[in-house]
């Protein structure tokens, strides 16, 4: 996997187990977790090597999750903030490590293209010139509840 710059955190602060798988192939690999205290956050598969799988995880409440789902927005432009966290995780699923990292020094290689939508069939929305991170400022859909599908990380 690829090396990381960041500085190492504790990886209990949010448990790392789906609320809402928004992708899954063998094993979530877009999924909605809560850290228990009100934050919403968003993991993204970004990498895996022999068996660890390595996330992603970036703040986002349940709008972007819905505006996500429903093609208002694509992957790129909520992963697209300043930090976020790596997380390092076992096939058992438990995390092995983690990272409060920028995500500009997250290589671009590992992260979705700019317009790639959360399902393939949705039309994607957004051009190179218009995207731009998802903030509280996006008019977004009211949240979904959550479904019954989330219930393993594999």
């Amino acid at each position: 996997m690829w090396a990381l710059k960041g500085v190492v955190a504790n990886p209990n602060w949010l448990p790392l187990k789906p609320d809402e798988v928004l992708y899954d192939f063998d094993g979530p690999r877009i999924f909605t977790v809560g850290d228990g205290r009100g934050g919403q956050f968003l993991a993204y598969q970004c990498g895996e090597d022999r068996g660890v799988r390595r996330f992603l995880v970036v703040r986002a409440d349940l709008a972007v999750a819905s505006a996500l789902t429903l093609g208002w927005c694509d992957v790129w432009s909520v992963l697209n903030q300043p930090r976020g966290w790596i997380y390092d995780v076992s096939p058992e699923p438990e995390p092995i490590k983690c990272w409060d990292v920028a995500i500009a020094d997250i290589p671009r290689a590992v992260l979705p293209q700019q317009g790639v939508m959360v399902y393939p069939e949705l039309p994607s929305r957004v051009t190179q010139s218009t995207a731009a991170p998802a903030t509280a400022s996006m008019n977004l859909p009211p949240p979904r509840s959550k479904g019954a599908e989330a219930s393993r990380l594999y």
